[in-house]
């Protein structure tokens, strides 16, 4: 449940006092970009997908363009392996020790909870935070062991809303070929297969929750992107970042699935 060989850092944080010439590699204008950037508080964006699907790729790249914008930047990886309940879903994910299916769900939600200050010091000081998996992986992961989805999130309710959640659309027959898979204890093909229908249904409730909805602001965006295409997949999520940004003012949403809920 980790691009990442357990060496990721609990986050990376780098400050930008100015907007820098442009975006020209995505298409956007000089003026267009400065107009955007340092407005409010900063975004959270999520990305998500399977195991190896690259996202940490995906963030380096989307991160460099921020900073290259005029960003503060903060990525954050989950789970954070640096916490009491990262320590041991590090050994636990490293098959060193065994959790229940619920035990494990209720560290990795606590890992989450375990970060929620630190996420919110940074969003209300305008900067952007980027995090490697959110509560949708617990949802996903979770369910796809065969427990009710409903359950499942209810242990992340009333977390931070994200702003943008982007999902690499790559299937498990792909992720499976790629380097260093199956080192970790997820990393099989058949359970890959069910995190992705896990993923598809989620993504389905959060569209149904949005319809359902009466307030247009209460929206998270969901960018569904495939990363083989890069350049044309930054360009997606840049525009989709100026979007998020225009709208996002400067309160934050701690209502993590109070509308998903509803149409479970």
């Amino acid at each position: 449940m980790d691009d990442t060989n357990g060496t990721s850092p609990t986050y990376i944080h780098r400050n930008n006092d100015r907007c820098s010439d442009n975006l020209q590699t995505s298409g956007y204008s000089e003026e267009g970009t400065k107009r955007e950037c340092n407005i409010g508080r900063g975004l959270l964006i999520v990305v998500e997908g399977l195991d190896r699907a690259g996202k940490d790729t995906l963030i380096e790249h989307l991160m460099n363009l921020l900073e290259q914008a005029g960003e503060s930047v903060m990525v954050q990886a989950f789970p954070d392996r640096t916490t009491k309940s990262g320590i041991i879903l590090d050994r636990f994910l490293r098959r060193e020790i065994d959790l229940s299916d619920w035990d494990c769900h209720e560290l990795y939600a606590e890992n989450r909870r375990e970060l929620e200050e630190t996420l919110c010091k940074a969003l209300l000081s305008g900067t952007t935070v980027i995090c490697s998996r959110y509560a949708y992986s617990g949802v996903a992961y979770t369910a796809a062991k065969g427990h009710d989805i409903r359950k499942c999130m209810k242990a992340d309710m009333g977390l931070l809303r994200p702003d943008l959640i982007v999902f690499l659309d790559v299937d498990a027959r792909t992720v499976a070929m790629r380097n260093s898979f199956g080192k970790e204890r997820y990393e099989t093909h058949d359970f890959q297969v069910k995190v992705y229908t896990a993923f598809q249904t989620l993504w389905e409730l959060l569209r149904k929750s949005q319809y359902g909805s009466q307030d247009g602001e209460s929206y998270t965006r969901l960018l569904i992107i495939y990363p083989q295409d890069l350049p044309t997949a930054l360009k997606q999520i840049l525009q989709a970042v100026l979007e998020c940004k225009a709208k996002a003012g400067y309160v934050l949403h701690r209502d993590l699935f109070h509308l998903e809920l509803n149409f479970c």
